[in-house]
């Protein structure tokens, strides 16, 4: 039989108290929960083992604090909760520009804060509006990557994803090259360093996302 592996955590605070739980729930791991005690010096042994009941998630008895199945679980939902909410934030697309931008019915040219290789030609381009009501326009806005070589590659056949009041998405397809543009190889690598963009109104951005979509 395999022999669990002891892990010792120093300090009874919220972090050591949720990852002693976390960690006693697990095969494989046998804890010992270290915390000071006051008019005590040095760091002092407390005992973790399953109470008798669910509502004693974290008893005192005398010296000894007792962790429950209870807070065990508790823990678990948290350590998943923490996994979806990175997860979300990682999948966020890639930030183009995170300064004010203006936009009217002339063309503006937005510079991106790095330069984004194109991966493929399935693109989106997230408008986070500074008015929420700007975002039912996000249809009108025209879109055109603008590559480190000079094309010009309008963004078609759009669909909107809305993915909160002030942010929508435009998904669609980035093509090959805007009619009257000079044509190059289509096996070249494209790096896209800006976008232009026409609005039916003025409007006001907060920041830019996008890149290419799986």
């Amino acid at each position: 039989m395999k022999r669990a592996m002891t892990v010792h955590v120093i300090g009874a605070g919220p972090v050591g108290l949720l990852l002693t739980a976390l960690l006693q729930s697990l095969d494989g791991f046998s804890v010992r929960l270290y915390e000071k005690r006051r008019g005590l010096s040095g760091y002092h042994w407390i005992c973790t083992a399953p109470a008798m009941r669910p509502a004693d998630s974290c008893v005192q008895r005398g010296h000894v604090t007792i962790l429950s199945r209870w807070l065990m679980n508790q823990a678990r939902r948290i350590v998943i909760t923490l996994t979806a909410v990175v997860a979300a934030s990682c999948s966020r697309p890639a930030l183009l520009a995170g300064d004010a931008i203006e936009l009217t019915a002339s063309p503006t040219v937005v510079r991106f804060e790095h330069p984004v290789r194109a991966n493929g030609a399935l693109w989106e381009l997230c408008f986070e509006f500074d008015l929420p009501g700007d975002s039912h326009k996000t249809d009108g806005i025209y879109a055109v990557l603008l590559a480190t070589s000079g094309q010009r590659h309008p963004l078609v056949d759009t669909n909107l994803d809305r993915r909160g009041d002030r942010l929508v998405c435009q998904v669609g397809r980035v093509d090959a090259f805007e009619p009257g543009s000079r044509v190059v190889d289509q096996n070249q690598e494209v790096t896209f360093e800006a976008v232009e963009l026409t609005a039916p109104a003025r409007m006001r951005l907060r920041e830019l996302r996008g890149g290419n979509t799986s």
